[in-house]
């Protein structure tokens, strides 16, 4: 029976170290790079120096959700003022429960950034979801709708606001029966 050479252990052992300190090198310089962009993008900006197009940019890139559209129109119904409609498509989190509630948390720091803004007359943020049914069949309906007008947003606290409590507050409100 033949004898099998085994290698050096010492060398073997400093393979290994090696290849663990260049991961955690790699990882350490991923990790402040990732933290560098998050500290630009948390810059605070004076909104009240924005144009309603841009304060609408900044609230929905502030909450890092992935816009699909955002519309401005005239409100031809008072006269005055402008209507607000965000499309956003919203992740999925592990529960039904938990995407919704992060969808609300979202809405409410959208929310939060435009009140107080004169222009505003009401505010609609619309949230899609990629959903797939019995079949296998991929969708991304509209699973959310939060209607808020001038007069609702501008009596809203947000110190103190519960997101929670968003369904009750809004003027309109509309979900999916997959979060019934």
């Amino acid at each position: 029976m033949k004898k099998q050479k085994k290698g050096n252990p010492v060398i073997g052992c400093l393979s290994l170290i090696i290849i663990i300190l260049c991961i955690v090198f790699i990882v350490n310089i991923l990790t402040n790079e990732s933290s560098n962009i998050d500290k630009s993008l948390d810059i605070e900006i004076d909104p009240t120096s924005l144009t309603l197009e841009e304060l609408v940019d900044y609230a929905v890139d502030k909450t890092r959700v992935e816009k699909e559209k955002i519309t401005i129109n005239n409100d031809l119904g008072k006269g005055e003022g402008k209507i607000i409609r965000i499309d956003l498509k919203g992740k999925s989190r592990i529960t039904t429960n938990s995407t919704r509630n992060n969808m609300f948390m979202e809405a409410t720091d959208i929310f939060k950034i435009l009140q107080g803004n004169e222009e505003i007359s009401s505010v609609t943020i619309w949230w899609s979801l990629e959903l797939v049914d019995t079949y296998g069949n991929i969708s991304e309906p509209n699973v959310m709708r939060i209607h808020i007008d001038k007069e609702t947003l501008d009596k809203i606290n947000f110190e103190n606001f519960n997101f929670n409590n968003i369904l009750t507050v809004a003027d309109s409100y509309f979900e999916h029966p997959i979060f019934r």
